[in-house]
């Protein structure tokens, strides 16, 4: 994700199975609810520790890591 992004919106990426890690930049404030919900190839996700995150924004997903 591009630097100065700063939140992510509800299901903006609900179901995508083809997302297998991300990284999160510094800065990055929201994750929407069930943003990245049923991502089943999702093996790592690190997010800055400043980082809201909404109601089952990873729910079904693996390891979230806070960075």
């Amino acid at each position: 994700f591009p630097e100065g992004l700063t939140s992510i919106g509800e299901y903006a990426f609900y179901n995508c199975t083809g997302l297998t890690s991300v990284t999160f930049p510094e800065g990055l404030t929201s994750i929407g609810d069930r943003a990245f919900d049923y991502c089943t190839a999702l093996v790592s996700v690190t997010v800055p520790d400043s980082t809201q995150l909404g109601s089952s924004a990873f729910s079904d997903d693996t390891l979230v890591k806070k960075a």
